[in-house]
């Protein structure tokens, strides 16, 4: 009886699970489909609220090295006639107690930018105020019509405090905007501030844990 009972165990812990094995974040954030307009307000002449502008989910993923974000939406088409002067994201993260943004901006005729900021300063509460934001650099990024997806890469020393391992990422805030194109920073050659709309937002109480499994690819 005392070896049977003593096999059991042995085969239930061959064969079950690993245990203590990591769990991949996934879906960190989402939103409902078709729930655009925010503040129920849309651009002038606009003839229907742009799939590629709802946004559904999204995901942080990070290594030693570098930091990834995707923003999953409806169907991101080339040129959305719902938003045919562009479209905009932008997908704010707080770590070591510092709020940066990442973003992304697409117009007819012109390449694509992704850049990061760090907040400055925020005046007002977060339902009826304003941010100011200090351009950091530019970042990889690209638009993946197949995919429905906006991914963006920023190397990990645009964190500052240092990021380490198991650092919190948390509050994470999403915008998708009506783009009207960008200014620039002449001086520095690059791109500055945007002429935008916020069509849809997201939000999440969730929390990433630098360095952990997720179901995004660092860097793609």
């Amino acid at each position: 009886m005392r070896v049977a009972a003593t096999l059991g165990i042995t085969l239930a812990l061959v064969g079950g699970p690993a245990l203590g094995a990591p769990k991949r974040a996934c879906n960190l954030v989402t939103d409902p489909r078709g729930d655009g307009g925010l503040y129920g307000q849309v651009p002038p002449g606009t003839p229907a609220y742009p799939t590629s502008l709802d946004i559904l989910s999204a995901d942080i993923a990070s290594n030693n090295k570098q930091f990834t974000a995707v923003i999953r939406v409806d169907e991101l088409v080339s040129l959305d006639p719902g938003s045919p002067t562009g479209i905009g994201y932008a997908f704010n993260v707080t770590v070591n107690k510092q709020r940066f943004a990442l973003a992304a901006s697409r117009t007819p005729g012109s390449e694509p930018v992704f850049t990061m900021s760090g907040r400055l300063e925020y005046v007002g509460d977060e339902n009826n105020g304003g941010a100011t934001y200090g351009l950091i650099g530019l970042i990889d990024g690209v638009f993946d019509e197949d995919a429905s997806e906006i991914r963006m890469t920023a190397p990990l020393t645009y964190f500052t405090p240092k990021v380490k391992r198991g650092a919190r990422f948390d509050d994470l805030r999403l915008w998708s905007y009506y783009e009207a194109g960008y200014a620039s920073d002449t001086e520095n050659r690059r791109p500055w501030g945007g002429v935008n709309h916020s069509a849809d937002r997201a939000e999440s109480r969730a929390t990433y844990a630098a360095g952990s499994p997720s179901c995004v690819k660092v860097g793609h």
